[in-house]
């Protein structure tokens, strides 16, 4: 069965990167979510990767909550999915 978004790649192969790991808290509502980057670029929350073909992807990648706050700063608690594209 094929995919057609990122969100169905990830969902299929990899659906632990989808889980929550954080508390989300009323101060930081969304605190609770993996945050999803595309060549770079910060789309949002895991629900982003629906706008993404699966055909354009090249590479996904999966950093928990440390690498992805080295990375890229505080708000990503939960981790980050980082996407390259053609």
């Amino acid at each position: 069965m094929a995919v057609a978004t990122a969100y169905q790649a990830v969902a299929r192969l990899r659906p632990l990167w989808l889980r929550p790991r954080g508390v989300s808290s009323v101060r930081n509502p969304g605190s609770g979510q993996v945050v999803a980057y595309v060549d770079g670029v910060r789309l949002g929350g895991a629900e982003a990767l629906e706008r993404i073909q699966a055909g354009t992807v090249v590479e996904m990648e999966y950093l928990n909550g440390s690498e992805a706050s080295i990375r890229f700063g505080v708000g990503h608690g939960d981790g980050a999915i980082i996407v390259r594209t053609r």
